[in-house]
């Protein structure tokens, strides 16, 4: 009997069970964005020592939701087609350091799902199940037990 092996209860020498991993999407890496806005850090973007590779639509997706910023998006949106590096090389000079931190945009409900939430008092989840249930004639029923009147 070695030691370090398991043994069952007929006494012989149990098999190890194959454990198999579950794939996780790896999270985005804020590492331009970062070094662009406020570390100025440089990068070899193009360099194979990168684990995460740069998406230049991703960052000018980014930038193009500040004022001060838009302008150099814009810029290398019709320019799509140069070279990574030197899309980093432009975005990394021409934008000065500055914390810019962006809220992502909420999906906006429409006026039928509102008037859902608020007559059974549900959250979101809950009332998008309740959308695929409801005929459009019960929704109509329920937005008109909601109008509050008065002028529109």
């Amino acid at each position: 009997m070695s030691k370090g092996k398991l043994l069952d209860v007929t006494m012989k020498v149990r098999e190890e069970a194959v454990v198999e991993e579950e794939y996780k999407k790896p999270l985005y890496d804020w590492r331009y964005e970062n070094s662009i806005n406020f570390t100025k850090q440089h990068f070899d973007v193009e360099s194979k020592l990168l684990d995460f590779k740069y998406a230049a639509w991703n960052i000018n997706k980014y930038f193009s939701n500040f004022q001060d910023t838009i302008a150099h998006a814009d810029n290398m949106n019709r320019a799509a087609h140069i070279d990574l590096q030197l899309h980093f090389d432009y975005m990394f000079h021409a934008i000065r350091k500055k914390k810019r931190f962006f809220k992502g945009q909420k999906a906006s409900k429409d006026a039928e799902f509102e008037s859902v939430k608020q007559y059974y008092k549900y959250n979101n989840k809950r009332t998008e199940e309740v959308m695929k249930i409801l005929s459009q004639d019960q929704i109509d029923i329920i937005a008109k037990r909601q109008e509050k009147g008065g002028r529109k």
